[in-house]
């Protein structure tokens, strides 16, 4: 396994405050020591709440993206979210 390869990936789309947060700290506890969980959420308060959720658990946040950075129209298209940020 890469050293970036997530052991596993909790696909919380969809979900809404708080579950997001609590699914990843039930999902950690299957997680062996320094292995990595990929969490997917689009709850717009997920981001605050795992990265407070990491500093108060001892785990570490490795990365975060927000897929929603801008508002994009393909030619002739309909406009949806798009172009994922790296913060």
């Amino acid at each position: 396994m890469s050293e970036l390869t997530p052991e596993k990936t909790l696909d919380a789309r969809g979900m809404k405050c708080p579950m997001p947060v609590v699914k990843t700290s039930q999902e950690m506890k299957s997680i062996s020591v320094g292995g990595i969980l990929e969490v997917l959420a689009t709850d717009p308060g997920s981001m605050a709440d795992i990265q407070a959720w990491t500093k108060s658990s001892g785990n570490k946040l490795l990365w975060k993206i927000s897929a929603t950075a801008r508002r994009v129209r393909p030619s002739g298209g309909r406009t949806f979210d798009e172009a994922p940020e790296i913060v």
